[in-house]
């Protein structure tokens, strides 16, 4: 059973910390003394002040996964063809992930839901097979 969880400002910063460093909410989430995920997409719902620290962390790691692009591309110099499409697939991800971050967040009382579609085990499949023939 999950008990619900106050709004801790504390744990807010700490949450939107871990963003800006780059890591995925599900991760920052799963640390030893942070809340759940779902604890986390309720206070996106129900917290205004959550959601503007929530809003720019996500910036900072936009700022990050444009800088890491940068790197990627620039080292990519020099490499053989699966070098190269292996740092590609690693700006494809990153580029994937920044479209993701750069989605607005729901206004007060909309649900926080997924942008993205949902794949089914199939298509996980036969992604996982393309992604393997690149590299």
């Amino acid at each position: 059973m999950t008990v619900a969880h106050p709004y801790d400002p504390a744990l807010a910063a700490r949450v939107c910390a871990g963003l800006a460093e780059g890591l995925p909410l599900a991760r920052v989430c799963r640390k030893r003394g942070l809340p759940a995920l779902a604890v986390v997409l309720g206070w996106l719902q129900s917290e205004a002040e959550f959601r503007q620290q929530y809003q720019l962390a996500r910036s900072v790691q936009l700022d990050a996964l444009a800088e890491d692009m940068v790197e990627i591309a620039d080292a990519a110099q020099g490499l053989d063809n699966a070098g190269v499409a292996a740092a590609k697939l690693r700006v494809e991800v990153r580029k994937w992930r920044a479209a993701q971050l750069a989605q607005p967040l729901p206004s007060d009382g909309e649900p926080v839901t997924p942008s993205w579609p949902l794949l089914d085990e199939q298509q996980l499949d036969t992604l996982r097979r393309e992604l393997a023939e690149q590299v």
